[in-house]
């Protein structure tokens, strides 16, 4: 994998052949084919364009494995990358993008710290669909850690660095 710098988010692909990691001070996602037949993949660099990150910290699969959904914490942002390492789409999240989920629907749910931490959901394409998911909002530094169950569309939220330390679940089939 070479030198890594602070490796943070991983996640297997739907298939569980590939394996994608964060590298928070290398400004990077590293794409790895399991199997070793494909060369590691290196996505991004340092900066604000469309393939460069500050703070790539988690990181999903989409449901048909074929792109890969990075939030960047520093730029607010989710920026949403083909297998290949094309860019396919910027969601800018109006606050501090700590986690990340993608649903069976492929809709994307990002943890986000602002004002008020939330968790919002936008469709495939980057349209925001809830701003506040569940109408429940977040203690301490946020939501850190986001899951969800493609089958139950039930979703997992842990809240981090506050006096209620919990993970909390938000309903099944939770409609967007």
């Amino acid at each position: 994998l070479g030198q890594l710098n602070q490796p943070h988010g991983l996640c297997l692909s739907p298939d569980e052949e590939w394996m994608a990691i964060t590298d928070i001070n290398n400004h990077r996602v590293l794409l790895v084919k399991l199997d070793g037949s494909v060369s590691l993949r290196v996505i991004g660099s340092r900066g604000d364009g469309n393939l460069e990150f500050q703070t790539p910290g988690a990181v999903a699969f989409t449901p048909d494995g074929e792109a890969i959904v990075i939030a960047d914490f520093i730029l607010s942002r989710v920026t949403v990358v083909s297998k290949d390492g094309v860019f396919l789409r910027r969601i800018e999240c109006g606050g501090y993008a700590k986690g990340i989920a993608v649903d069976g629907d492929g809709n994307i749910l990002v943890s986000v710290v602002a004002t008020v931490k939330r968790v919002k959901v936008f469709s495939p394409d980057g349209k925001l669909l809830q701003d506040c998911l569940g109408k429940q909002t977040f203690g301490g530094f946020g939501s850190a850690g986001l899951a969800v169950d493609p089958a139950s569309g039930l979703i997992a939220v842990s809240e981090a660095f506050s006096t209620s330390e919990a993970v909390r679940l938000i309903g099944g089939a939770a409609e967007f």
